[in-house]
């Protein structure tokens, strides 16, 4: 592999996948480094579109700038031609399933 192609590839990597779904995890830190955590140990922690973190149980799709989680435990979200598709059904992310945490897991 020559040069070209190594600095494409770390290029490639360093970006990530152009998929809708938010990065998947069970805490996050907030704008003021305080770290937030899904009740659910197989939840997820996301940042909302007003930059706050709220949680859900499944899985997170972006659907026009909200995000839209599966309603089960570790579900699986994910978006289609005819809208988003969540394991339970969709629901959006919320503080109240969320806990403050000691930090990343």
């Amino acid at each position: 592999m020559n040069a070209l192609h190594r600095l494409v590839a770390s290029a490639l990597l360093a970006c990530g996948p152009a998929a809708a779904e938010p990065p998947r995890g069970r805490c996050l830190q907030d704008a003021l480094e305080h770290w937030y955590c899904a009740k659910d140990p197989k939840g997820v922690a996301v940042i909302d579109n007003l930059g706050a973190v709220v949680c859900a149980p499944g899985r997170c799709v972006e659907v026009e700038d909200e995000l839209q989680c599966s309603s089960v435990s570790d579900g699986g979200a994910e978006l289609t031609p005819d809208g988003p598709v969540c394991d339970g059904g969709c629901r959006a992310p919320r503080a109240i399933d969320c806990e403050r945490g000691m930090g990343p897991s």
